[in-house]
């Protein structure tokens, strides 16, 4: 958005703090590029004669899975209330259509950050520290599985199972670093799935360790990986035993996690 208005600086956080004065920047960015990873984002098509071909438009939709999207089709009349006034109205609500789409296999990396003349701070340095040593010469044992590329500018990796279920890895949050499967609230087979896996946790750790866990972020999002506390901010010039072992720590569990459970995960998927 940067780019496109011509304009320095994080343009779309600047329009949300208007409205939420307290709003994190980090905690925001990140939110919006594992959304736009995982492709939850609504698309809103809005016309006063969105009925004629509708079904067409949706159709299209339905037979191109690579399009990792909600569309909702809106018809809307509109009135003139005032010389400089118009009163919109929606029309045929019950006709509204949203097409959500379920999609397989992993995305290769998130969404690129846009470019601007903004340097790294001190937090981004960092990040782009640590995951280019996790990523360097990386693989994971299942085949299937691209390895995400590093953002300079988030703290966190994604890699998507489907539009409602994706792994993360995180650093710098609370002194600790992470890893985790995560699904989409209010995507039921997503969240059918995570309920599955979750009741099995006793038999995965069979398999991924007995450090395995579960939790909950602040705002109820649930998790399923490892964790650990670590010294943070890592010390670039001194330490370098608690950040090589931070690194390796992270490309043992990373693998883990996602080389385990996506080849499952796609199975229960296609069950569900």
């Amino acid at each position: 958005m940067s780019r496109s208005l011509g304009r320095k600086g994080n343009v779309l956080y600047e329009l949300a703090r208007r409205q939420a004065p307290d709003l994190d920047e980090a905690g925001f960015v990140d939110s919006v590029s594992r959304h736009l990873a995982c492709g939850e984002f609504l698309l809103l098509i809005i016309g006063d004669g969105i009925r004629e071909g509708v079904e067409n438009i949706v159709d299209f939709v339905q037979r191109y899975s690579g399009l990792h999207f909600s569309l909702a089709l809106v018809e809307a009349a509109l009135y003139r209330d005032t010389v400089d006034r118009i009163v919109v109205q929606p029309r045929c609500l019950a006709r509204t259509q949203v097409v959500q789409r379920l999609v397989f296999g992993e995305a290769s990396e998130p969404p690129e950050s846009e470019t601007d003349d903004e340097p790294l701070s001190e937090r981004q340095e960092e990040n782009v520290r640590f995951w280019s040593a996790v990523l360097r010469d990386y693989a994971f044992t299942d085949p299937t599985v691209d390895v995400p590329s590093v953002v300079p500018k988030e703290s966190s990796l994604f890699v998507t199972v489907n539009w409602g279920l994706w792994f993360s890895g995180y650093l710098y949050r609370r002194n600790s670093i992470g890893c985790y499967l995560t699904c989409r609230k209010g995507t039921s087979q997503a969240e059918q799935v995570f309920e599955e896996l979750k009741s099995e946790l006793d038999g995965l750790k069979t398999d991924l360790g007995n450090d395995l866990t579960h939790w909950e972020n602040k705002h109820g999002r649930p998790r399923i990986g490892f964790f650990r506390d670590t010294n943070l901010p890592f010390d670039p010039t001194g330490d370098a035993d608690s950040f090589d072992d931070a690194v390796l720590w992270m490309r043992d569990r990373l693998d883990r996690l996602v080389s385990t459970l996506s080849p499952l995960l796609r199975r229960m998927l296609r069950g569900n």
